[in-house]
């Protein structure tokens, strides 16, 4: 049962890459939450979800994702904080 939800876990977090380089935001940030539900600190949805939220610009949304995960991607962390408004 593990390996089956390690499986999910990575075709979702695909998803949500492919998502992102189709410009669908909403659904990318639907697709890492799916993510979330199940592993709350998941690296890779917390960066893309961060990543959607930043296109949509909703960078208070995208800040709190980036935060979660900064101890263990500073890559996430700067790409997020040193986004302004446009």
């Amino acid at each position: 049962m593990q390996k089956i939800e390690t499986e999910r876990t990575t075709l979702l977090t695909n998803r949500a890459a492919v998502l992102l380089k189709l410009h669908d935001y909403k659904m990318a940030i639907e697709v890492c939450t799916q993510v979330l539900a199940t592993e709350r600190l998941h690296v890779k949805a917390l960066a893309r979800r961060a990543d959607a939220y930043v296109a949509t610009a909703d960078l208070l949304a995208a800040k709190v994702c980036a935060c979660v995960c900064v101890c263990t991607n500073v890559y996430v962390r700067v790409r997020v904080c040193t986004c302004t408004y446009v």
